[in-house]
């Protein structure tokens, strides 16, 4: 996963599953998968603070 890319939360997030968000940042965290800063397209699931875990997101389309 890198910035740009067009994510979405994987399956078994039921309630989120038309949400749809662009990877902006892509942080490494200590001994565990990596953790991406979203923009996300619902206001239900924006935070500017919270950075989701890679292994929930997939990826729709690759940036370029």
């Amino acid at each position: 996963m890198k910035v740009g890319d067009l994510v979405r939360c994987k399956h078994y997030h039921n309630t989120l599953k038309d949400v749809r968000g662009v990877v902006v940042a892509v942080k490494p965290q200590r001994g565990r998968p990596l953790r991406a800063h979203v923009i996300w397209n619902h206001p239900r699931v924006q935070n500017d603070e919270v950075m989701d875990w890679v292994d929930d997101l997939e990826i729709v389309n690759e940036d370029r």
